[in-house]
């Protein structure tokens, strides 16, 4: 009888361990596609700033 009490809560720590490596499994996949997402905005705003900075040039020095 004691043995199926401690296998039982074995067990349910087994179950809440599991439950609790999916939730930061989740949560780390949310938090590292903000990453990605603000470090591709970052880049795609310097690659902007850059081609309007040339062609601003370009149209400066033409005239």
């Amino acid at each position: 009888m004691l043995v199926r009490s401690i296998y039982a809560d074995l067990h349910r720590h087994a179950e809440e361990i599991d439950r609790l490596h999916a939730r930061v499994g989740s949560k780390m996949g949310t938090e590292t596609m903000w990453k990605i997402v603000g470090l591709v905005m970052t880049i795609g705003s310097t690659i902007g700033g850059l081609v309007g900075f040339l062609i601003h040039l370009m149209l400066k020095v033409k005239p």
